[in-house]
């Protein structure tokens, strides 16, 4: 199984990508990504197919209808959390923001699966804490329970001797299995842990929506909200006007 990655790098310090009021060109090319990886599909079906079971299909965007799980950051802070990289940086963790967490409260309720490679300490903690479901680091250093390999190859400026790229993962396999690992942690390691925890997403999922838990409509602090054409509405009535207030 492979998820295929849908990243779109932002143009520090562009202040399209500092605004989040601001109008960018981020969703249309995430958009994009995702056409393209479904037309690779569609041209080469032998060697590729989107799995579609009850389970999501397997697509990341680092949402829901279209993708199985959320990196909440990158290398950089944004509505949702603080990054490890601005924390290495010298700024202030703050964590999660308040939209942030309800952002992770969705998650869980749509069975949305939350990543949380890449973020700072107390980000991690704050998720962890308030979590109803189990949280994924898809890419990241981990103990014994690996939900997969996630080698970000294309990513990092130097490799191991003899872990060049994907090809060299039996070569890795086996030095696993010569350090003592069973036959349970091999499996776990190549991706049997992650169906596991998909699964128990869609049970939180399923459970939290027969007890009755609405859509959150969180907005993030300081979001604009505009009439459009002087004849729309805003998006979520009453915002503006608390806004005002």
């Amino acid at each position: 199984m492979q998820f295929w990655n849908v990243f779109i790098k932002y143009q520090n310090p562009n202040p399209l990508y500092q605004d989040y009021d601001t109008a960018s060109s981020a969703l249309r090319d995430t958009l994009e990504h995702i056409d393209v990886t479904k037309r690779l599909m569609t041209t080469y079906p032998e060697h590729f197919s989107l799995v579609m079971i009850r389970l999501r299909p397997w697509k990341g965007l680092q949402g829901w209808e279209i993708g199985l799980y959320i990196t909440i950051t990158h290398n950089r802070d944004n509505p949702f959390a603080t990054t490890a990289s601005s924390v290495a940086d010298g700024l202030p963790d703050k964590g999660l923001s308040p939209y942030g967490v309800e952002a992770i409260k969705k998650m869980n309720r749509i069975g949305m699966m939350v990543d949380i490679s890449h973020v700072s300490l107390k980000t991690m903690h704050d998720v962890l804490d308030i979590a109803r479901a189990p949280v994924i680091f898809s890419h990241s250093s981990a103990y014994s329970k690996y939900v997969g390999l996630g080698s970000d190859f294309d990513r990092i400026p130097e490799v191991p001797k003899g872990l060049e790229d994907v090809s060299k993962y039996p070569d890795l396999l086996k030095k696993v299995m010569v350090a003592g690992t069973t036959d349970e942690q091999v499996r776990g390691l190549m991706g049997g842990n992650l169906p596991r925890i998909w699964k128990k997403n869609e049970a939180v999922a399923a459970k939290l929506q027969a007890v009755g838990i609405t859509p959150v409509e969180a907005s993030w602090e300081g979001r604009t909200w505009r009439k459009w054409d002087g004849g729309l509405s805003e998006l979520f009535l009453g915002h503006s006007d608390k806004k005002k207030q």
